[in-house]
């Protein structure tokens, strides 16, 4: 950890290195998994410079994930290995929460106002199909969802002699939902 207020080091350096610093960075992670099948990491990170009097604190950082697996398939399968066996997914979540401001306001009620977070979930799919022996034909989907707590709205204003862009910040739950597929045939050719 590395966090000083703007003039400790203008008062008491212990080098000439600490008194010309202005830029100081701290960082901590934890790392977990659980049966080496879902992993877990936590982080935290400020940076603050003592002459522009900014601080940035990202605290927390989340990233969650699911190694691929097969939900369609089963280790007492009966019977020949059918198309949606090969199905397969991972599952991978991450989520942020940071600000930005002076370090004069930086303990007061304004910084949780001026929180910044999001989440964002991803999902992809895909199926591998062998056709006609030689080929192979891979479908992928992705699926991803991103879940803010604040959205900005820009318009157009006429209400002054001079139109101009506004730019308002709303806060509240909203979603965003997004996709995309790919497919592919793939062979190996010999020569």
């Amino acid at each position: 950890m590395n966090i000083v207020s703007a003039s400790y080091n203008k008062y008491n350096p212990t080098s000439t290195q600490d008194y010309l610093s202005n830029t100081f960075r701290s960082s901590i992670a934890y790392q977990t998994n659980f049966g080496g099948k879902y992993f877990l990491t936590l982080n935290a990170a400020h940076d603050q410079n003592t002459k522009s009097k900014i601080v940035n604190v990202i605290l927390p950082e989340l990233s969650f994930s699911v190694n691929r697996f097969n939900p369609f398939d089963s280790k007492k399968r009966v019977g020949p290995m059918k198309w949606y066996h090969n199905i397969s997914t991972n599952y991978t979540l991450n989520a942020k929460n940071m600000v930005t401001m002076p370090d004069s306001v930086f303990f007061t009620h304004n910084t949780l106002e001026n929180m910044k977070n999001g989440i964002k979930h991803s999902m992809p799919v895909s199926s591998p199909i062998k056709l006609l022996k030689y080929f192979n034909w891979t479908n992928s989907l992705t699926l991803n969802d991103r879940m803010y707590f604040s959205s900005i709205r820009k318009y157009w204003s006429n209400d002054t002699v001079v139109d101009k862009l506004v730019i308002d910040t709303i806060n509240g739950f909203n979603n965003v939902f997004d996709y995309s597929f790919s497919s592919s045939l793939t062979t190996k050719v010999y020569g």
